[in-house]
């Protein structure tokens, strides 16, 4: 047990020696640091945190760490392995008023949230990427160099004030899961952006991740299998998991998230919906005391770019969708989009989070495009009115058994001068009518590489930050 003392933080460091062995070199280290952390100039919390990441460099550390930050505490006292209290005459007072402990020995719902920040700070940090295109590359060098600009502003600048997105600043990608790992490796050597990676393993076999630990994984390969098997293998483990992947969320989302509970372990999934539009959260959070009745959008940015295209430009379908793909919004083969398996995969994920159901994307009745003329664009402006890929989950009855929840997907007319009318490229939009809160609008990009990868960092934060948004 090591304790350092300073008129402005108290530090109390205890070995478990069941779970992690510190050699004496190690333990002369931890005092001399923590020594030098307790009186450094810096504010009490870019003191935890620097602690944090000397003292809990792995997951799996099971050590218990107190921090109590003072103006008012002076002298010496005695470490323990409860809350100290104030010694007088020999005898023990009651803590004192406005301690506060930051510990790995006391239950969550003992701390608050910005001691459980600095708790969860250092032990979640290892992130496994698997997948590295559009998101995936995007991802990784915002972690990288965003980390790195952090890390380097906490230690140049006294003054700096911690928040929760300073959690960034800890992470580290430490395996690449990525088919073209030749290629990904040639990227990474050679661009400065990608820096941060270059001590990153490079793989294509998805159970190399395991080797590096990691605390979580992040799946951006998209499809239904071998996502799903990806996945479901990290929550087995206990490992935390953050996914874009719409297609698997549809169809195992009830699956994946009672595995995620029963295994101790965190699903979040906010890029899957909406790309930077944080209404997965909205619903999940936001509303939980709420009565959601109705959830209406545009949540498909290649068919809104498409109908905006044939809408402002005139062309006919076939040529704005060649438009979209050669500009990276429509994929190769675009049956997903324009035939509405993704939009209709996205509304499932939300009226499951909404309405408490297992709604998966087969539930929705859906329509596509492919059968938008030109001639029914140009009558349609005639009337004031435009064809957007609207999708809606609506409660038809007072109950909440599925039969009463209208899950659909299709082209429908909406004024020209509405909030969806006025969508443009590859925005979406969301609608929620809820009992209480009335009609709550969200609006934000939708696809593309940083508006998705902010999502998936928000996800990665809250889980590294221990706190549920």
């Amino acid at each position: 047990m090591v304790g350092v003392n300073s008129n402005h933080l108290f530090i109390v460091y205890t070995e478990n020696t069941q779970n992690r062995v510190i050699n004496a070199e190690f333990r002369v280290k931890i005092i001399a640091d923590l020594d030098k952390i307790a009186k450094s100039p810096h504010p009490p919390n870019a003191k935890m945190h620097r602690l944090l990441q000397i003292i809990l460099p792995e997951r799996k550390s099971r050590c218990a760490v107190r921090v109590f930050a003072s103006a008012n505490l002076k002298g010496s006292a005695k470490p323990a392995n409860r809350p100290l209290s104030a010694v007088k005459g020999g005898k023990r007072r009651q803590p004192l008023r406005g301690r506060r402990w930051l510990t790995s020995a006391v239950p969550k719902t003992a701390l608050r949230k910005n001691q459980q920040l600095w708790y969860n700070v250092g032990m979640v940090k290892k992130v496994a990427l698997v997948g590295f295109g559009t998101i995936g590359s995007s991802v990784g060098r915002i972690i990288g160099v965003d980390g790195a600009n952090r890390r380097e502003s906490l230690l140049r600048d006294s003054n700096s004030k911690s928040s929760i997105s300073d959690v960034i600043a800890d992470l580290e990608i430490t395996t690449i899961v990525t088919l073209e790992d030749e290629a990904t490796r040639r990227l990474i050597d050679t661009n400065s952006e990608y820096s941060s990676l270059k001590n990153a393993t490079v793989t294509r076999n998805f159970q190399d991740i395991y080797s590096n630990s990691p605390d979580v994984v992040v799946e951006l390969i998209g499809g239904v299998h071998p996502a799903y098997e990806f996945i479901k293998d990290a929550l087995l483990r206990g490992i935390h998991v953050v996914t874009a992947n719409k297609a698997v969320l549809g169809e195992y989302g009830e699956e994946l998230r009672l595995l995620a509970a029963q295994n101790n372990a965190k699903l979040r999934y906010e890029a899957a919906v909406g790309g930077a539009v944080p209404v997965v959260r909205a619903v999940r959070n936001s509303l939980m005391g709420d009565k959601v009745v109705s959830i209406t959008g545009v949540l498909n940015g290649t068919t809104n770019f498409i109908l905006d295209k044939m809408t402002h430009d005139g062309v006919e379908y076939a040529d704005a969708l060649k438009q979209a793909q050669e500009l990276g919004f429509a994929e190769a083969d675009p049956t997903a989009d324009v035939e509405g398996e993704d939009a209709a995969a996205k509304i499932s994920i939300l009226a499951s989070l909404a309405f408490g159901r297992d709604l998966k994307t087969g539930f929705v009745k859906r329509t596509g495009i492919t059968g938008i003329t030109q001639g029914m664009i140009i009558a349609a402006k005639t009337n004031g009115q435009v064809y957007k890929l609207i999708a809606s989950a609506v409660r038809t009855g007072c109950s909440d058994f599925n039969d009463n929840i209208k899950l659909l997907v299709e082209p429908q007319l909406v004024p020209e001068n509405s909030a969806f009318g006025e969508l443009q490229g590859s925005m979406n939009a969301v609608e929620i009518v809820s009992e209480y809160s009335g009609k709550l609008t969200f609006f934000g990009l939708g696809a593309g590489g940083n508006p998705t990868a902010s999502a998936v960092l928000a996800d990665i934060v809250e889980i590294a930050s221990g706190l549920d948004y």
